[in-house]
């Protein structure tokens, strides 16, 4: 195994909005490696963080 302190995932400040809906507010992300869930409501933004870590979004801010 590597000591790579290195995320396998990272995302730095990353904002979305849909017209005046927030799809993302100024989220940073680190991910090490292994298995992650991603929880939520209807509504809160699981889609559009993982097209934003797919890089399938134009993000407005942050990468």
């Amino acid at each position: 195994m590597s000591n790579d302190q290195t995320p396998a995932v990272l995302l730095d400040n990353t904002s979305k909005w849909y017209g005046q809906v927030i799809g993302l507010n100024d989220v940073s992300l680190a991910i090490d490696g292994g298995v992650t869930g991603v929880l939520g409501p209807n509504g809160a933004g699981k889609s559009t963080l993982l097209s934003a870590l797919t890089g399938e979004l134009n993000l407005l801010s942050g990468q």
